[in-house]
């Protein structure tokens, strides 16, 4: 399955989604790692599903663009993660809003590993002025 197939690659148990869970015990859930996995082939156009290239893209040629998820959360670890897949070096800007809704400095790491993993390697951080 999928969802084991991701948390058997970090090492990290399967955990249910329907007990709640502390936002800063530095692990994601299952849904969390499946939002992260489904971000690496959103690309960057779907942060800003809006704009008059995405619109283009869907009239012309047809072009589906992902649209932001409904939870607040997991759309802010989805655009985070898509900023890691594609790119080379993430700023405090990219980093600030995945700190406002609750992650932490664990969870950019498990992201990077996670990337690392997949790419072969991770976007530089500048994590000092986050």
């Amino acid at each position: 399955m999928f969802l084991e197939k991701i948390c058997a690659d970090h090492s990290s148990p399967v955990s249910s989604d329907a007990q709640p869970r502390p936002i800063d015990d530095g692990q994601f859930t299952g849904t969390e790692w499946e939002v992260v996995e489904m971000a690496r082939w959103d690309g960057l156009k779907s942060l800003h599903p809006g704009s008059l290239l995405c619109r283009v893209d869907r009239l012309l040629f047809g072009l589906d663009v992902p649209l932001p998820l409904a939870n607040e959360r997991l759309e802010t670890l989805r655009c985070f993660a898509v900023k890691t897949w594609c790119r080379t070096r993430l700023r405090g800007d990219d980093l600030r809003p995945f700190f406002e809704a609750g992650f932490t400095r664990t969870h950019v790491r498990s992201i990077l590993d996670h990337v690392a993993g997949r790419r072969g390697f991770a976007p530089a951080v500048d994590m000092g002025s986050a």
